[in-house]
């Protein structure tokens, strides 16, 4: 006879029932919807337990922290899938619909109760989301604050659907246009984001935050709470301007001004026919201050012609210039005066810069920093070899040009930042040029409008870094920019283009700005009082010229010195 078989019984941990587990003595549920129900209820203990494991070996409480992970985890996806950011999407949904019949795990019911239930008990809110942690990651990474906003990301979002619905972009589809409206009246009570009062008030803070910058930068206050549209029409159609009044934090003058968000200055603070001094006085003091030595008032090396300071060591002279005095028509300055000035010096190997009275009072950093670039007194300097190139949004370029650019903001359509630790230090805009060639395609010929860097620093290539990038990425045929020759002089050889491989084309005549006769603060391009804009405006007589139609309502004009016109080719 043989041997009596022996049938080893165990207990199911779920249900209780008495098992055979056969060759697997260690199985502890007798079905797999016991061992289902069982791994559900333990799951904490599990991962618990594997926390406390990684912890006790490797000192972090996931795999995923371990030093070296993260690389071993992209060379095995590499390896086996020839991408080492593989993910397995289409293997992923089909899991999941075969389990649950979505595609997505953040559709099944469970999961997101569970999300909620987590984001409860940690932060207190079922529905948190970290935005600012987000932003600041995405940030870093790409330059931009959302993942959506990356190229990449709208290439791969464009494709995929085309794949699904034949459309570049979902809201051409009716349905999704009839479902967001019908979801934005429910969540903020209108079917267009941007008329809802959410955005309305979200942009009108927005716009708050910024005239309180500006009027904190000028010394000014203003009861922003009050803050209303610049501008109204009335029923023949002509503009009427609101006017603010504001007062200066120096002397407490109170003054009104139809701009609060254009810079505006006290005038008991600077008078109008007597401001030279006062600001030529703050110059002196801040070239005082950096420990340089300088000659005021200069009638030696332009004679008869005098310049304001001249600093002999690095051969530079400044011009501060009051918007009174050096006007066409109060001052008497003609069209050629402060480029007559800037020839001369030329020729005497003598660089020198036109400063206006509006530039060094509302924009006194700007220019200070720019002063101290020219006299190689910057406080910070960057490499750009040590800075990423990322793509800016154009709310981030816009505030960065209002702070640091002279000219303020521009019209652009390519942005090019230099980032160093995660922080943007210089930006570089592109636009398409204005004016067709005869022989060559618009879409192929840009314009460089703006490069600056962060006020008191120095980032070293970060203009060439910018426009390599740019050169490799959009691959244009030719780029043209302008050179202020206010700022820039006229000696073409020691300007940033001539060693970046630009080449002179010509030279623009001095152009204008109008300024209004009655305090003389804030000069205009004359692009913004073109004639056409001053007959809707003031309304007038259309066979008159702009400029007097100017005159008539109680403009003047500033000359400036120029521009020098570059151009590089590929």
């Amino acid at each position: 006879m043989g041997r009596k078989k022996v049938v080893f019984k165990k207990k199911c941990l779920t249900c209780g029932h008495e098992f055979d587990p056969g060759k697997h003595k260690q199985k502890l549920n007798c079905s797999p919807e016991c061992l289902k129900k069982y791994s559900e209820l333990h799951k904490q203990d599990r991962l618990e337990k594997s926390r406390n494991g990684v912890l006790s070996k490797y000192g972090v409480n996931h795999v995923s922290k371990i030093e070296g992970h993260s690389e071993k985890v992209k060379q095995t996806k590499k390896e086996k899938y020839g991408d080492e950011n593989f993910n397995n999407r289409e293997k992923a949904r089909k899991t999941l619909f075969e389990q649950y019949g979505v595609e997505n795990s953040m559709m099944v019911e469970s999961t997101k109760k569970k999300s909620k239930q987590t984001k409860k008990e940690k932060y207190g809110d079922e529905n948190f989301n970290n935005r600012e942690k987000a932003e600041k990651t995405i940030f870093s990474k790409t330059g931009k604050k959302h993942h959506l906003q990356t190229e990449e990301s709208m290439s791969k979002l464009k494709e995929t659907n085309l794949k699904l619905h034949n459309v570049e972009y979902t809201l051409n589809l009716e349905k999704c246009r009839e479902n967001l409206k019908k979801k934005n009246l429910e969540t903020i009570g209108s079917e267009y984001y941007f008329s809802s009062s959410k955005f309305v008030g979200k942009m009108l803070n927005e716009k708050k935050e910024k005239i309180k910058k500006i009027l904190d930068s000028q010394n000014l206050k203003f009861d922003i709470d009050k803050y209303i549209k610049l501008r109204k029409k009335n029923d023949e159609d002509i503009l009427n301007y609101v006017k603010y009044t504001m007062q200066c934090s120096e002397c407490g003058n109170e003054f009104q001004t139809q701009s609060i968000i254009k810079p505006v200055f006290c005038r008991k603070c600077y008078p109008v026919k007597t401001s030279s001094p006062i600001i030529q006085a703050e110059l002196k003091q801040f070239l005082v201050e950096l420990d340089m030595c300088f000659e005021e008032n200069n009638k030696d090396i332009i004679s008869p012609l005098e310049v304001d300071f001249y600093i002999p060591k690095h051969k530079l002279a400044i011009e501060l210039n009051g918007n009174y005095c050096y006007s066409e028509l109060a001052g008497g300055r003609s069209r050629k005066y402060h480029l007559k000035k800037t020839i001369l010096c030329n020729k005497k190997e003598i660089k020198l810069i036109h400063i206006f009275e509006d530039e060094w009072v509302l924009k006194k950093q700007i220019v200070k920093s720019r002063l101290k670039n020219l006299l190689n007194k910057t406080d910070i300097k960057i490499f750009a070899r040590k800075c990423s190139v990322v793509n800016v949004d154009a709310g981030q370029k816009s505030d960065f040009f209002d702070f640091n650019h002279i000219q303020g903001n521009s019209i652009d359509r390519v942005r090019l930042g230099l980032m160093f630790k995660n922080e943007i230090v210089s930006i570089m805009t592109f636009s398409k040029i204005r004016m067709k060639h005869k022989k060559e395609k618009k879409e192929d010929v840009y314009e460089l409008n703006r490069f600056c860097s962060k006020l008191e620093t120095n980032v070293v290539g970060g203009f060439n870094k910018l426009l390599n990038y740019f050169v490799n990425e959009y691959k244009p045929k030719k780029i043209v920019t302008y050179a202020d020759c206010r700022w820039s002089g006229i000696n073409r050889r020691d300007m940033v283009y001539d060693e970046s491989g630009f080449q002179f084309v010509s030279k623009t005549p001095p152009n204008y700005f109008y300024v209004l006769k009655k305090d003389y603060c804030q000069r205009k391009h004359r692009f913004s009082m073109a004639k056409h804009l001053m007959l809707k405006k003031f309304g007038g007589d259309v066979i008159k010229t702009g400029w007097q139609i100017a005159q008539e309502n109680g403009y003047d004009r500033i000359w400036d010195c120029g521009t020098l016109k570059f151009q590089k080719i590929f």
